[in-house]
């Protein structure tokens, strides 16, 4: 996957604007996760909210762009 990531970093700017790596333990915490992508994605999300409104608002921006 990592070579992939790679690969497409190099050479996929005409099929992705932007490609997101986040690696995730086995001891999943959700909320990391969001937090990674949004910071990548330069998108503020409020520790308080729920995982399901944080995943919202990450779709609706990864939804705007070829990522």
């Amino acid at each position: 996957v990592k070579t992939l990531n790679n690969q497409l970093e190099s050479s996929g700017r005409e099929l992705f604007d932007m490609v997101i790596w986040v690696p995730v333990s086995n001891d999943l915490d959700m909320k990391k996760v969001q937090s990674r992508i949004a910071e990548r994605l330069n998108l503020a999300l409020n520790a308080e909210e729920s995982i399901e409104r944080r995943a919202s608002k990450l779709q609706q921006v990864l939804k705007s762009g070829k990522r």
